[in-house]
């Protein structure tokens, strides 16, 4: 008879390591993420589950940045620069020898997998200009889909694989809203006229002392809602504010919902995560997708750039204090605040965190 209570107490403890190591992310590819970490003096790309230890992916002996996952979270493709231009580069997340997918000169950079997870979307900046190519995972077929007049940047895919946002001021010099074909067609202007879509990753206007982080690194990434029939951006109202709105993809129902920048969608679509910058601080907010049910996330410092897990329970995101610059996960409400680790400080070479899939 007292064999049996001892077997249910060791099954209710098997239980419990069990549901352990899901939340803690190691069993749990939702719950594990790739992000820029500072290291040894560098950027590299790291790897950490919600209360584990980060795991540095890239070598030391340069800088990383822009890690992205392929759609089923075996490789990521970022930037990378060893003395020399960036490059795109993919890696398994298990670690082994990197893939160079790019050459020569120029800064590749803002890299992005295809839903597919055949293609890869990037920039290529060289001699003050900055054009929208694609290239096979392998590193073949390489194919430019913008070109002059006017810079395009930023490119973001569809849920769907059909299309592509981007930045560009290829009308009148003004950076617009832009989506475009897979393949580079049916070019369609999304911003009206008279808005002003930002810098792109510019350097900022306001930095964070003493870390010297930037708190506005400008328009980010146009974002997808997950059912890809809107995109959320960032204008710029007069010389400093900025505010998010919405359109649809065709162009229709342009709506400003809020102050602020960086906006993230949840996997449901019903809320977006963004960030209000002010005189010495910038704090996270969350909202649903019409603007209303405003609530505020962080109290206080520089809190930048959330990401939402794909299970919509946790906001990944930046923060900066005393110890520098660091990657912070928390509920959705605000609560469960746990700090990762330490981070890079350049904002304006992209996207800085992302969910494994």
């Amino acid at each position: 008879m007292a064999a049996r209570p001892l077997i249910a107490r060791l099954l209710a403890a098997l239980l419990a390591a069990a549901a352990c190591v899901g939340s803690a992310g190691a069993a749990g590819p939702e719950r594990q993420l790739a992000f820029v970490a500072f290291d040894r003096g560098a950027s590299r790309i790291a790897l950490a589950a919600i209360g584990g230890v980060p795991r540095p992916l890239t070598p030391a002996d340069g800088a990383a940045h822009s890690p992205a996952w392929s759609p089923d979270g075996r490789r990521l493709v970022y930037a990378a620069s060893r003395n020399g231009p960036w490059q795109i580069y993919v890696r398994d997340a298990s670690g082994g020898r990197a893939r160079v997918l790019t050459s020569g000169a120029g800064d590749h950079i803002f890299p992005g997998w295809s839903p597919g997870g055949r293609r890869i979307v990037y920039v290529l900046r060289q001699n003050g200009d900055e054009q929208i190519y694609v290239v096979n995972a392998d590193g073949s077929g390489r194919r430019r889909l913008t070109g002059p007049p006017g810079r395009s940047t930023v490119p973001v895919w569809s849920p769907d694989g059909r299309w592509i946002a981007f930045v560009s001021t290829r009308d009148g010099g003004v950076p617009q809203l832009f989506v475009m074909r897979a393949d580079g067609g049916g070019v369609r202007q999304l911003s009206r006229p008279d808005t002003y879509v930002g810098n792109a990753y510019g350097r900022g206007e306001l930095t964070m002392e003493p870390t010297g982080v930037l708190l506005r690194p400008g328009m980010l990434h146009p974002a997808w809602s997950p059912d890809g029939r809107a995109l959320a951006y960032v204008t710029r109202v007069g010389r400093a504010e900025q505010q998010i709105a919405l359109v649809n993809r065709d162009g229709s129902n342009v709506r400003r919902l809020s102050t602020g920048y960086a906006p993230a969608w949840s996997a449901d679509g019903r809320r977006i995560a963004f960030v209000v910058a002010r005189v010495g601080d910038s704090q996270l907010y969350v909202m649903n997708t019409d603007g209303t049910g405003l609530r505020r996330l962080t109290a206080s410092g520089a809190n930048m750039l959330p990401a939402w897990s794909p299970d919509g329970r946790w906001l990944a995101f930046l923060t900066a204090d005393e110890r520098g610059l660091s990657v912070v996960v928390m509920r959705p409400d605000g609560s469960g605040r746990r700090r990762i680790g330490a981070a890079a400080g350049d904002l304006s070479m992209g996207p800085s965190i992302a969910w494994r899939p």
